[in-house]
């Protein structure tokens, strides 16, 4: 779906399992991101996140990324006629 998603210019939005706690603590938190693209040859997706500056074009393995994936949603937008 993702492939299809993005080969047609359609952006995928992409609910995530983070976990916010750097101090060992069990926390987990939910975070959405937006898949904007792949590398086949990396087997990688390119996203982008708001988290601010230094987040705006990341990388992630395919399989790293569906390991932590809640949701994933094509944003198709409507059409106008």
């Amino acid at each position: 779906m993702i492939h299809e998603k993005i080969n047609t210019g359609t952006p995928v939005l992409w609910g995530v399992i983070v976990f916010p706690g750097q101090d060992g603590a069990a926390r987990v938190g939910r975070h959405m991101r937006i898949i904007n693209g792949y590398n086949d040859k990396e087997n990688s997706l390119i996203y982008t996140d708001s988290w601010g500056a230094g987040h705006e074009r990341k990388k992630m393995k395919f399989e790293d990324a569906y390991g932590i994936t809640t949701v994933v949603i094509g944003l198709e937008p409507k059409k106008i006629k």
